[in-house]
């Protein structure tokens, strides 16, 4: 970045390699890795020797040191061909780590695919770009994105002490739906001398022992299911997060996971008759946590509350209250504005197809009609 008088033949640096300073100090206080801030007017010929050379070092695997060295050397060599009066050379003042370098991800598709990072925070950002792609489908490959997380972790593995990358991994094998990984990176984030992990992930954990134990039920032969065994579980995680609400206070995200609880146990609980009751309860932690949510984060509980109450109106054989109806109808006649919020444009879809089985309309000959907002939310995902 330029902070002196470009374009207006200024002379005078009085004030200049300061400022520029303090803007380069106060960018990295707030998150950047490196700054490059020129302290005085800057001839542009060399300006485009020295950018050239610094950007072709940098995106080749060069640190930040030796790209700027080179840079410098090559505006200076400029210089010296023009008489040497032309200072642009050391108006670069660069400031951060100078063996800092950019992550170049290479071509997922190549077997030789590698990775190396010089420092924990670039295995965490690589983790999360493979958790982002795979929380909204980005990347249809599942197979290609649990290799390449393998190869991070591998790559990763002296800093597997750090809570913040083990969150990140279990975020990441969340998403692949391989719990007892993710549930492994939880215990090892929330049991580590490092206390930088935050509450979500000792929600999250929970959240995913009980989904884990409703994975491993399902994946089970019917004959040899033990569902007193996961009803056990799941009641021991739910104890866990109640107990994390008393200590902590409600929040919605708190009572979401109470409500994902009841309705995993609503189930499972064919073995004791208790699913009328965990429904009854599921929607009434739905709607609090409607309630305690922001006004964009409401619509997920409120589908989910809505979910129970049609489940008890089916299981009694009676029509579903108006109310959830109504419910159902504002998530469907608010999409978003734009396609740009893709569980938003899926929301709106699964509310479409939950009103068509409560209102006990013929699904087959809606068919094409419920098809279109999922296409629509398919189309956000082919574009990013």
């Amino acid at each position: 970045m330029n902070c002196c008088f470009l374009g207006v033949g200024q002379t005078d640096l009085e004030g200049r390699p300061p400022f520029a300073a303090n803007i380069a100090i106060e960018l990295i206080k707030l998150g950047a890795r490196c700054v490059i801030a020129a302290g005085w007017a800057i001839d542009d010929n060399s300006a485009s020797i020295f950018a050239q050379r610094f950007y072709k070092g940098i995106l080749n695997g060069e640190t930040f040191g030796d790209a700027t060295l080179n840079a410098r050397r090559d505006a200076y060599r400029e210089a010296r061909k023009n008489g040497g009066a032309d200072a642009t050379w050391g108006a670069y003042q660069c400031y951060g780590d100078p063996d800092y370098r950019l992550r170049v991800l290479p071509d997922s598709k190549s077997s030789g695919e590698k990775f190396s990072f010089v420092a924990a925070s670039e295995a965490v950002e690589a983790v999360r770009q493979i958790r982002d792609e795979l929380n909204i489908g980005v990347e249809r490959k599942i197979d290609e994105l649990k290799s390449r997380l393998e190869k991070i972790e591998t790559a990763a593995e002296n800093w597997l002490h750090c809570a913040e990358l083990r969150v990140a991994l279990a975020e990441a094998w969340g998403e692949l739906a391989d719990f007892p990984v993710a549930i492994a990176h939880y215990e090892a984030a929330v049991s580590s001398s490092d206390a930088s992990y935050t509450v979500k992930a000792a929600e999250q954990l929970a959240n995913l022992r009980a989904r884990n134990a409703v994975a491993c039920h399902r994946s089970t032969a019917p004959g040899e299911r033990d569902a007193e065994k996961v009803n056990e579980i799941i009641r021991a995680v739910l104890a866990s997060i109640e107990e994390l609400t008393r200590m902590l206070g409600e929040t919605s995200e708190r009572l979401v996971l109470q409500g994902g609880c009841w309705k995993q146990l609503a189930q499972i609980q064919y073995a004791d008759g208790g699913e009328d009751n965990a429904l009854e309860t599921m929607a009434a932690l739905y709607d609090r946590a409607a309630e305690l949510a922001q006004d964009e984060d409401k619509s997920y509980p409120q589908l989910m509350a809505s979910c129970a109450r049609i489940c008890v109106a089916i299981r009694d054989g009676r029509d579903c209250d108006a109310r959830v109806a109504e419910r159902l109808k504002a998530l469907i006649d608010k999409p978003p504005e734009e396609d740009d919020d893709f569980w938003r444009l899926v929301l709106v879809a699964d509310a479409g197809l939950i009103d068509a089985i409560a209102s006990a309309k013929n699904l087959d000959a809606q068919l094409a009609d419920l098809v279109v907002p999922y296409r629509r939310a398919w189309r956000h995902v082919a574009r990013r």
